[in-house]
């Protein structure tokens, strides 16, 4: 005799809340109508009513069984794939994009996982967390630490957009003295991985930008080091007008680029 598995359904159940806090559990979100109309065959009723429950509800059943693939097509997806680690033309630097689930009630998705940082070739181990916030028109940079206490960084914005800049110091590197920027904004939830050997900065521009970057060494003031942000020889283009920017002067004076004698060796 053949046999038949069924979820038995409550209103309200979701497949992916239930998936991600177990990681095994499958359930299915339906209403009272969904679960009368989709899910009338159980292991008691006969061969055939089954055979009549298909023929009069096929289009609704395979409605619903699609409806269970994708979610369980997802549920995998998201496990095998939580985020996806993108190469830029700079080695070690990469843009970070978690997959995002969300629904009516807001969203879910991780915006850290070592295994994933591991399989991309990413062992960092980090030490420390900082939040920093800042209004339009803010510059902050370029900042560096001095090896031993040089510092990798994973940079995401909690609120607002801020663009973000990371400028090679590494000699022998084939990006060596050029540098790369990207938006990562409250929407996007992009991140960037600056490895070290990267003098990092960032200018808000949104209202305001509050962001979170992890650090794999703690600050250490008498290794700091930094280059100059409106260095012509850089042209970095902060996506801010200069009239409405705001800079400390501690980064108003510092060197240029070409004064900068940084002790960073690239290794291939």
């Amino acid at each position: 005799m053949d046999r038949y598995a069924w979820v038995r359904l409550k209103p309200g159940d979701h497949i992916v809340d239930d998936f991600l806090r177990t990681g095994v559990v499958l359930t299915v979100g339906a209403n009272q109508e969904e679960k009368t109309a989709n899910c009338t065959l159980n292991t008691e009723e006969s061969p055939g009513h089954i055979k009549n429950s298909l023929k009069n509800n096929t289009a609704k059943i395979k409605k619903f069984f699609y409806k269970i693939f994708f979610l369980i097509f997802a549920a995998k997806l998201f496990v095998n794939h939580p985020m996806n680690v993108i190469k830029t033309e700079f080695p070690g630097l990469v843009i970070i994009e978690p997959k995002v689930f969300g629904d009516a009630r807001g969203y879910f998705f991780e915006s850290y996982n070592e295994k994933v940082m591991a399989d991309a070739g990413i062992e960092t181990v980090f030490k420390q967390d900082n939040q920093s916030f800042s209004t339009y028109g803010v510059i902050r940079g370029l900042h560096f630490q001095e090896p031993p206490y040089a510092q990798t960084k994973l940079i995401r914005t909690l609120e607002g957009a801020i663009y973000d800049v990371a400028l090679d110091l590494r000699k022998g590197s084939p990006t060596f003295g050029k540098w790369f920027g990207a938006v990562l904004s409250a929407e996007n939830r992009r991140q960037l991985f600056i490895p070290q050997g990267f003098a990092h900065g960032f200018s808000v521009v949104s209202q305001q930008a509050t962001i979170l970057y992890k650090c794999d060494n703690f600050y250490h003031p008498q290794s700091e080091g930094g280059v100059l942000y409106n260095d012509p020889a850089l042209g970095i283009d902060w996506k801010v007008d200069a009239a409405n920017a705001t800079i400390s002067d501690k980064d108003k004076i510092l060197p240029t680029f070409d004064q900068v004698q940084p002790h960073f060796v690239y290794h291939a």
